[in-house]
């Protein structure tokens, strides 16, 4: 079927009949989700009011040929982080390109980091949004186990490449930008030009994750003090390790949320410097 895919923002007239199509939509996701198995109202659904009040919140309608075949609703989570929250297409337009056309079309008015997510046993939704994923990125997204509903997996990639094209690029740019002001509060009395990363690690690693996505990792120096990095398509990039010795040894290492992390004022600073940089 070549039809052609409208994926518009909803009005607030719309929302009846996204209010309808969440109904379908619950009902079929209770079969892959034992919580969400219900036969309340889809009223019971507790954002729905606040996809036309909050300004990080978006409601769209998928369109084909003046027929509604489904929705999606769109989280910003924090600076240059999106999330798919919810996406259907009704049973009868699957199969046809259009719920692939329509992600791509969502994709496209955001630019940052976007985070995707499926339950753990919705099978089918998890092979559609990797191969969606796969080929926007080209391959270039990491997946990793998604602890917050729904509890499954989630892909993870970025489609903003208008600050920086590399990690080295971004590199360059940070060591310009870091300054006492951005370092860690308890060890700038420490920090000089020539150990300039010297407690840049979080903010560092906050800013690494904005523009290439991939995990946030943290573990214990020698020291007792706690050390940030990134991991990216499975690779450690770790660009303020100089500050520690070459044979410095680390422990407890954890994989952090990135929405469980504050974007503290050195964060925004160092960001906003950053950006100023051609």
């Amino acid at each position: 079927m070549d039809a052609r895919v409208e994926t518009k923002s909803a009005e607030i007239l719309d929302k009846s009949i996204i209010r309808n199509l969440l109904q379908k939509y619950l009902k079929e996701l209770s079969q892959f989700d034992v919580a969400s198995q219900s036969d309340d109202e889809v009223s019971e659904y507790e954002y729905l009011d606040d996809y036309w009040t909050s300004d990080n919140r978006y409601p769209f309608l998928i369109i084909v040929k003046d027929d509604i075949v489904g929705f999606s609703f769109v989280r910003k989570l924090e600076n240059n982080t999106f999330q798919i929250a919810e996406f259907y297409i009704l049973p009868d337009y699957r199969g046809k390109c259009i719920g692939s056309r329509s992600a791509v079309q969502i994709f496209n008015q955001f630019k940052g980091v976007w985070h995707v997510a499926q339950g753990e046993k919705n099978i089918p939704a998890q092979k559609f949004w990797r191969s969606v994923i796969h080929k926007y990125t080209d391959g270039n997204f990491e997946e990793e186990r998604s602890d917050e509903q729904p509890r499954g997996v989630k892909q993870i990639f970025n489609n903003d490449q208008s600050i920086t094209t590399s990690i080295d690029e971004l590199h360059e740019k940070l060591k310009k930008s870091v300054s006492k002001d951005t370092c860690y509060e308890p060890q700038r009395h420490l920090w000089s030009d020539g150990n300039a990363s010297l407690g840049q690690c979080y903010v560092t690693t906050l800013i690494v994750h904005d523009f290439f996505g991939g995990k946030i990792m943290k573990a214990k120096s020698s020291n007792g003090i706690s050390h940030y990095w990134n991991r990216i398509n499975g690779k450690d990039i770790d660009l303020t390790r100089d500050q520690f010795p070459t044979n410095e040894r680390f422990t407890d290492e954890q994989v952090l949320e990135r929405v469980n992390l504050l974007d503290n004022k050195r964060y925004k600073e160092l960001k906003r410097r950053v950006r100023l940089l051609k």
